[in-house]
C-alpha cells in the first residue's frame, strides 16, 4: 500500500478526499500536500508579528499550506494604483507563496481579476502551483529582487522588507521594467 501524501480540496479550501497517484482532478479541485516540510514557509512567530496592530491587519494564513509552526502561504489586502497613467488608488488582494521562503517569496494578485488589471508590473494571467485551479497574475518584483531578498539574514526583517517591496511595486508602477504592455 502506498503512502498518501496529498489531499484534494475545493476552491474554498475544504477537504474533499485523499489523492491517489495518477488520479485526475475535476474542475474546481486542487491538490495540496498533507504536510509541508519543517523548513518550508515562514515561522508562525514572524507571521504573527505582522498581523498585530496596524501593520497588515488583513493578513491571513492559508490553512492547507500551514502547520502549527510554519506558514507556507497567506493572503492580504494592499492598496496600489491602477496604472502608471491612472494614479487612482484601488485594493489588491494578494496571495503570497512562502513555501520556498529561504529562496524567495512569490506574490500573485487574486483580485481584481486579471482582465481588469492595468498595472505594468503585474504579469498577464497564468496558472501557478499555489492555486492551480484559478488564473492569477504574478507581480513582477524586479531584476534584483531575489539577490536583495536573500541578502537579508533575519527572517522577520526579510518578510517585512518583502511586504514593503510588494506594496512599493503596487504604489509605484515602473514602465521601464514592464511585465505587460498597456
Amino acid at each position: 500500500m502506498s503512502k498518501i501524501n496529498n489531499a484534494i480540496y475545493d476552491e474554498m479550501g475544504q477537504f474533499i478526499r485523499f489523492h491517489c497517484t495518477g488520479e485526475a482532478l475535476s474542475q474546481g479541485e486542487y491538490l495540496a500536500p498533507l504536510t509541508i516540510s519543517s523548513g518550508a514557509g515562514i515561522s508562525k512567530k514572524v507571521f504573527n508579528h505582522f498581523t498585530r496592530g496596524d501593520l497588515y491587519p488583513s493578513l491571513n494564513h492559508i490553512k492547507n499550506y500551514s502547520t502549527k509552526k510554519r506558514i507556507g502561504a497567506f493572503v492580504l489586502n494592499m492598496q496600489g494604483v491602477v496604472s502608471h497613467q491612472d494614479k487612482s488608488i484601488i485594493d489588491y488582494q494578494i496571495i503570497i507563496d512562502a513555501r520556498e521562503s529561504e529562496e524567495s517569496l512569490q506574490a500573485y494578485v487574486l483580485n481584481p481579476i486579471c482582465e481588469n488589471i492595468q498595472h505594468v508590473n503585474i504579469f498577464k494571467k497564468g496558472v501557478y502551483s499555489i492555486y492551480p485551479s484559478r488564473e492569477m497574475c504574478g507581480i513582477c518584483l524586479g531584476v534584483e529582487f531575489t539577490n536583495q531578498f536573500q541578502a537579508i539574514e533575519d527572517e522577520q526583517e526579510r518578510i517585512g522588507w518583502f511586504l514593503n517591496h510588494v506594496n512599493d511595486v503596487l504604489m509605484n508602477p515602473n514602465p521601464t521594467d514592464a511585465a505587460r504592455s498597456i
